[in-house]
């Protein structure tokens, strides 16, 4: 099996590391959805939601939910490229904010 290659693409800055604590369906308390580093390295970063669907499918609705939040525009998932403001700096495609580069492992 070859090694692993990191590559750096563009994305949205609002697809950075974050936290945001979501209500249970139960009115119970609440969840913390994370996107951010995984264990499996810096160039790797994915959702995760401390409920039990998660724990078990790894995938939940709150981590849905939280996705829907945010613009989540990245050049290695969505493609497309980069769009430039009048004053040059680099902006995303989708939303129009801010874009930074993150390195993904391919």
């Amino acid at each position: 099996m070859p090694d692993m290659i990191v590559r750096s693409f563009w994305h949205c800055q609002s697809f950075e590391n974050f936290e945001v604590e979501t209500p249970s369906s139960r009115g119970d308390g609440v969840y913390l959805v994370i996107f951010g580093p995984t264990p499996f390295g810096p160039a790797q970063h994915d959702w995760s939601c401390e409920c039990k669907g998660f724990l078990f499918r790894k995938r939940c609705k709150h981590v849905e939910a939280a996705k829907k939040s945010r613009c989540g525009w990245s050049q290695f998932g969505d493609g497309d490229d980069i769009k430039r403001a009048e004053s040059g700096r680099p902006i995303c495609p989708k939303c129009k904010g801010p874009v930074s580069a993150m390195n993904w492992g391919v």
